[in-house]
């Protein structure tokens, strides 16, 4: 997470997990369980925000994983 997202949504920066569900939905969380925010496939490439409805968060892969 960048330095300014909890500007936008306080506690984002305690995100630590993700996990995609059967649904194609993906969650972030501080401890594997408890979603901080949840994204659902967008139109065109990417996610959007759908919980907590706002701010209205994208998320987008950048090909710069790591371990």
């Amino acid at each position: 997470m960048g330095p300014n997202c909890r500007r936008l949504l306080p506690g984002i920066e305690r995100a630590k997990f993700w996990r995609q569900e059967q649904d194609g939905t993906v969650a972030f969380s501080a401890n594997g369980v408890d979603p901080i925010v949840t994204f659902a496939v967008a139109d065109g490439d990417g996610y959007e925000s759908y919980a907590p409805a706002a701010p209205l968060l994208s998320l987008a892969a950048t090909g710069d994983f790591r371990d």
